[in-house]
C-alpha cells in the first residue's frame, strides 16, 4: 500500500531544503486538473474504463497548469507526487498490461 501524503505534509516531512514553499492555492489548481479529466472526453471515458496513462496525466497537467514542475513540490517521482494529488479522492493508481508494467491514473 501506498503512503499518501498531501504536497504540503510531504514538503513538512522533507528535509530538502530545495523544496518551494507553495499556497494551499496550488492544490486547487490539481484539483482542477483532476476535475478536467472528470468533465472531458476522452478522459471521462478512459477514466471509468482502462485508465489514462501517467505520460497524458503529466501532459494534461503541463498544459493546465503553465509553471508546472512536481521536482518544485520537493517530489522526486512523477507518481509520488500523482499520489500524494489524488490521495482522499475517488482516484487511484492501477497497473495494466501483460506484466501489470504500465501505470494509469482511474477512478475505482
Amino acid at each position: 500500500m501506498f503512503d499518501y501524503q498531501t504536497p504540503a505534509q510531504h514538503r513538512r516531512e522533507t528535509s530538502d531544503s530545495t523544496a518551494i514553499n507553495e499556497p494551499q492555492a496550488s492544490n486547487n489548481k490539481y484539483q482542477r486538473v483532476l476535475e478536467y479529466f472528470k468533465a472531458n472526453e476522452p478522459y471521462q471515458t478512459a477514466l471509468k474504463q482502462d485508465g489514462i496513462s501517467f505520460s497524458e496525466v503529466q501532459r494534461i497537467f503541463k498544459e493546465q497548469i503553465s509553471d508546472f514542475d512536481y521536482k518544485k513540490q520537493g517530489f522526486s517521482q512523477w507518481k509520488k507526487f500523482l499520489n500524494s494529488v489524488i490521495q482522499g479522492t475517488e482516484f487511484e493508481i492501477v497497473k495494466s498490461g501483460s506484466n501489470n508494467s504500465i501505470a494509469k491514473l482511474k477512478i475505482g
